[in-house]
């Protein structure tokens, strides 16, 4: 009986190697060309407790069980979509904390360099995952927080599934902060200006996706 795990890229592999019949030393192994190699051997039980996945580790793994690249391309992508789906939620769950402790003020967070580059703008009924292209990403902090603010704002209006009453869209703003993966504040960057109405907020973080969606 292979064991129960919510990865698909996992249970690819324990499907992998309960059709050869090989265990996690038997495999190990084959990893380690036959050798004691403590490096493979912890990178391979990292990968089967779910705790680690690398693209490059988990498709020589696939490739020692000779399972099909086809097969192993599907289950990276569903556990693609498995990351993206958590890192969402996550942040929906911190958007909300915030909004919370600070009033309804609407958010951006930037990225860190993650690819494609992301803008999320959050308001009190409604969070925007909205790409955001490197040129932009690269401009002086004033023009890319314009840029952004517009690229926002378009989404929006082609949309027509936002509800922004009582809202000003705007590039300036009072203040502007980073924050870590869990929305904590780490330190305010200067030089913006502040809002004649609504505060837009801007920070970075390291979230990833494709194209812009509401939740």
């Amino acid at each position: 009986m292979e064991p129960q795990t919510n990865n698909p890229v996992v249970a690819l592999i324990y499907h992998g190697m309960a059709k050869r019949g090989m265990d996690r030393k038997s495999l190990g192994n084959a990893l380690s060309s036959g050798g004691n190699n403590a490096k493979a051997f912890r990178k391979l039980d990292e990968l089967l407790s779910g705790t680690r996945v690398a693209e490059e580790f988990a498709m020589r793994v696939c490739n020692a069980l000779q399972i099909p690249d086809e097969q192993f391309a599907v289950a990276w992508e569903a556990h693609l979509d498995q990351v993206m789906a958590w890192r969402v939620e996550s942040r929906r769950q911190a958007a909300e904390e915030m909004m919370k402790r600070r009033g309804p003020h609407l958010w951006g967070i930037l990225p860190k360099g993650y690819y494609p580059s992301l803008i999320t703008v959050i308001g009190p009924e409604f969070f925007l995952l909205l790409p955001v292209p490197d040129e932009v990403i690269q401009l002086p902090n004033f023009e890319m927080l314009q840029a952004v603010g517009n690229m926002a704002e378009t989404h929006f209006r082609e949309q027509r599934r936002c509800r922004l009453e009582g809202y000003e869209f705007r590039a300036s703003m009072e203040e502007v902060y980073k924050f870590n993966t869990d929305g904590e504040c780490l330190g305010r960057l200067e030089g913006l200006a502040s809002s004649t109405r609504s505060c837009v907020r801007f920070g970075k973080n390291e979230i990833e996706t494709t194209d812009g969606f509401l939740l």
